[in-house]
């Protein structure tokens, strides 16, 4: 990992596989070596695996570059159509574990994947363990992006469920203003007025009642919804 390091500082990316002639290469141009690279020394774990190692060293050394090269790197991993199951579940404990609880480049990531596959997730053994090993992470999953796809009307005191978003406006879902995080070009369905909806809902007490804010279990209970063709301004 730190011989991918040194190949990023020198040219500005690294390489997965078949660094020990490079590395061999840049010691040498440094200073005369007999350095010797096994390259057993270099056994290859997953490609995600290494994008989130390669991320943690990033923000160990404080190289914010590598930390994005890193990053996007890993969510294309993360896309990827052999991603399995079981990786995402290898992959929510490597980035719990190696990364501060407020560093969410990449487990705002692994999050807005499990949520994406939740109804294959909750049948899958393993990531009924990983909820109860990762507290952290059963949190953010029940508490953030896909979870937190909503705005606040301070005029109405309401909830205002958005459509166009699917990620809580975290910037992951390709929406145009999410992307932005102009939520002030969002228009209240409620009350109708633009420029007022907030990101962030009020902290409240157990006395609160339920469903005030406009969720509840009753069957035929309103609910107030965003339509698309409302939620821009203009």
């Amino acid at each position: 990992m730190i011989g991918r390091m040194l190949q990023f500082l020198y040219h500005g990316d690294y390489d997965v596989l078949n660094i020990a002639a490079d590395i061999t290469r840049l010691l040498d141009a440094a200073s005369p070596s007999t350095l010797f690279f096994d390259t057993m020394m270099l056994a290859q774990d997953f490609d995600f695996e290494i994008q989130a190692a390669m991320y943690a060293i990033g923000d160990h050394f404080e190289i914010p570059n590598l930390k994005s090269a890193s990053q996007a790197l890993f969510v294309a991993e993360l896309r990827s159509k052999e991603f399995r199951l079981a990786d995402l579940v290898a992959a929510v404990k490597l980035v719990y574990t190696t990364t501060s609880e407020n560093d969410y480049g990449l487990r705002k990531w692994v999050v807005y994947r499990a949520q994406q596959l939740e109804g294959e997730l909750v049948r899958y053994d393993e990531f009924k363990a990983l909820l109860k090993e990762r507290p952290d992470f059963a949190w953010d999953l029940a508490t953030k992006y896909a979870k937190a796809n909503f705005l606040w009307c301070p005029d109405c005191e309401c909830i205002i469920n958005l459509v166009q978003c699917r990620c809580g406006f975290a910037g992951m879902c390709g929406d145009s203003i999410c992307a932005t995080g102009e939520v002030k070009s969002l228009r209240c369905t409620c009350c109708d007025s633009e420029g007022i909806l907030q990101r962030e809902i009020p902290q409240l007490d157990g006395s609160f009642e339920l469903g005030v804010l406009g969720r509840t279990d009753q069957p035929h209970a309103r609910t107030r919804k965003a339509p698309k063709k409302k939620s821009r301004a203009g």
